[in-house]
């Protein structure tokens, strides 16, 4: 690549007025050390252009300046184009561009070097098992997999007439006529399919293989289908110079080349037209590091700073997971209308959002519904009579805020549950049912356990408000913590066993253990907000009372938790901690806690890294702080980890709120 001048930024100078509005994205993508020149580019350091189109290229010959050749990375945009996130992968080559095999690339380089040493991570499972691909469709046909009756050995890939990968992939039109007459011939025509181009039609474009298809009565593949999905049920993918092959290699299909595609001649196609200088032999794992990891330069929209290629891949995970649950939209009761704006975020523009306040359901719906849970528990007719009807319970997850909902804090992260709820054992939720059933991937595995890690370095919990712990003498005392709770939660009313108040879940602790040094940590909203929850004598049974102390402080004080269902059992699991449940909580009964409680749905042994990946992962949808966008989990953790105090979404609503609570509880005369 081009060095940095010594007195500052790369000056590139842009030619093509469709690059430089670009420019912005640009810059984010390339870096901080770059400044873009428009129009007068003598004084630059290198020209910029588009690939191989316009004049840009020809102008830094004249200059005697470099040129670098910009193109969409193998993995570009989501949702098919650049209205909503903009363009989110470049690749940026100084010796060529890819699709161009007449001469090297900065990719093949790449590729050639690559086979020299192990690729540095493994991206072939994240891109397979997420089915990543180049433009990313959330349309409802890439939501699903291959429609039942369409059956095929072999897939034949139509490109768009002109692409310029056609010519530069070193063949003509005539090849595409000549690829699937060899597929028909190798697994006759009932066997085959064509994977025509989504643009096909679009705009006056046209492919090479639409009425030869119609001609040969071959079955056509749905537009806008899911690639990866298609590529996985073939035993081969026949292909021009489509980065199709690629995708299809991943996919575990085998690749015959009937161009000279950037990915071809390295001995993991068959190849019609072998490239002599490609000499290298690297392994699938070696050629994706260098294609997705290296070549591309990638922008993550909920961050606001570059990603890595697994970041944007969880990135494109969050947005389908909000289109194929919310394409219907949500009609969403129990939920007060200001707070509609911390809802919509994770339901538009994917589907449209109304808030109904009241509990009970609607008689006709025109949307999908859904209840916030812990509300509609503790209305009994409500509940019987959501129970009888397809909706989606409703909750806070368990990454939510740097800040209590309470104060009217945005959640980062709800649940959107269609059996059940985590916190309610009397009925299955969604959870239980993954951690019963669902296998994990090693990719799945080695994600929760990156998960795990990152809570422990960044202390990062549910509502992450609370001061640093005093130092507290342990006197060589085994040292147990008591989480307190908000009495009337749903959790309790629902999860709790015989024990379940504050005061009896700390003379257990202290029954269980009388010599311990006990640490009782009340609830921050039983402290700031005044819900019930006290306990008047906390002081005599336990040793201290952890007043606005941060949960990951006091986990790391403690060896051993009690609780009754409290969320900090699970993260004091996450930091390693002993836990003793009293009640049934959603991490208890997978052989991780110690339980009082009888749990026989769950009987099937989960390890912590499977845990977290379920609970924090698959379960909850997230949206960024930063951003409002979809996200996934480690993009909360990071910034709710580098974020202060959240401030409450609606102005003056912190003070008016605890006011109100105040003058609710206060003796009558006061009132």
């Amino acid at each position: 690549m081009l060095g940095k001048p010594a007195d500052g930024a790369l000056r590139i100078g842009i030619v093509a007025p469709g690059v430089w509005r670009r420019r912005k994205r640009l810059a984010e993508l390339m870096g901080p050390d770059v400044a873009f020149s428009f129009g007068m580019v003598g004084g630059c350091d290198a020209i910029a252009g588009w690939g191989l189109k316009g004049d840009g290229r020809q102008r830094a010959e004249d200059l005697g300046k470099p040129y670098l050749a910009l193109e969409d990375a193998f993995i570009a945009k989501v949702g098919g184009d650049e209205k909503r996130f903009g363009l989110l992968g470049l690749a940026v080559d100084p010796v060529g561009i890819y699709y161009d095999a007449s001469q090297p690339s900065f990719v093949e380089e790449l590729i050639a070097a690559s086979a020299d040493h192990p690729a540095t991570t493994n991206l072939v499972p994240l891109i397979r098992e997420l089915g990543i691909s180049k433009f990313n469709p959330l349309g409802s046909e890439a939501m699903e997999g291959v429609p039942d009756g369409l059956d095929y050995d072999a897939i034949v890939v139509d490109q768009i007439a002109g692409d310029l990968s056609i010519a530069g992939g070193l063949a003509k039109a005539e090849d595409f006529e000549r690829m699937l007459t060899a597929a028909i011939d190798v697994h006759g025509a009932s066997r085959v399919a064509v994977k025509l181009h989504p643009y096909d039609g679009v705009g006056g474009r046209t492919g090479h293989l639409g009425e030869l298809a119609k001609r040969h009565g071959l079955t056509t593949l749905p537009h806008r289908g899911n690639w990866m999905t298609y590529a996985e049920r073939a035993s081969r993918v026949y292909v021009v110079s489509s980065n199709a092959g690629l995708e299809a290699l991943i996919a575990g299909a085998d690749v015959s080349c009937f161009g000279t595609p950037f990915f071809g001649g390295w001995g993991l196609t068959e190849d019609v037209q072998p490239v002599s200088r490609r000499t290298a032999r690297p392994t699938l794992s070696q050629l994706c590091q260098a294609v997705y990891g290296e070549y591309g330069r990638y922008w993550s929209p909920s961050l606001e700073r570059q990603a890595t290629v697994a970041e944007l891949g969880h990135f494109i995970e969050a947005q389908r997971k909000q289109a194929s649950v919310f394409r219907s939209g949500l009609s969403l009761h129990g939920v007060q209308k200001l707070k509609r704006s911390h809802i919509a975020p994770f339901v538009e523009p994917a589907g449209d959002l109304s808030i109904v306040p009241k509990i009970a359901p609607s008689d006709a719906p025109s949307a999908r519904e859904g209840v916030w849970a812990s509300r509609a528990i503790k209305d009994e007719a409500a509940d019987r009579q959501w129970a009888e009807r397809e909706r989606l319970f409703v909750e806070d997850g368990f990454l939510r805020s740097a800040g209590l909902g309470a104060d009217l804090i945005r959640p980062a992260s709800l649940v959107f549950d269609e059996q059940g709820i985590y916190f309610d054992p009397s009925r299955l939720s969604d959870l239980e049912t993954m951690l019963r059933e669902r296998d994990l991937t090693e990719r799945e595995k080695r994600r929760g356990a990156n998960i795990l890690r990152l809570l422990k370095d960044t202390r990062v919990s549910k509502y992450n408000v609370g001061g640093s712990l005093p130092g507290i003498e342990r006197d060589g005392r085994p040292v147990i913590l008591v989480p307190g709770q908000v009495e009337n939660d749903a959790s309790i009313l629902r999860g709790a066993g015989e024990v379940r108040t504050n005061r009896g879940l700390l003379l257990s602790a202290r029954e269980a253990q009388p010599d311990a040094l006990i640490l009782y940590k009340p609830h921050p909203d039983v402290e700031q907000a005044g819900r019930p929850g006290h306990v008047p004598d906390a002081e005599e049974i336990a040793d201290h009372v952890l007043s606005d102390v941060h949960p990951a402080d006091a986990i790391d004080a403690c060896d051993e938790l009690h609780t009754m269902t409290s969320l900090m059992g699970f993260e004091a699991l996450i930091r390693g901690k002993a836990v003793r449940t009293y009640g049934a909580p959603f991490y208890a009964g997978w052989g991780l806690t110690e339980d009082d409680a009888e749990m026989p749905r769950r009987g099937c042994q989960r390890s912590i890294e499977e845990l977290v990946y379920l609970s924090l992962v698959a379960y909850p949808h997230y949206v960024s702080p930063k951003t409002f966008v979809p996200c996934g989990p480690e993009d909360v953790i990071e910034l709710l980890a580098g974020s202060g105090p959240a401030k409450p979404s609606v102005p003056g609503a912190r003070a008016a709120l605890r006011l109100w609570r105040k003058l609710r509880t206060a003796p009558d005369y006061l009132r």
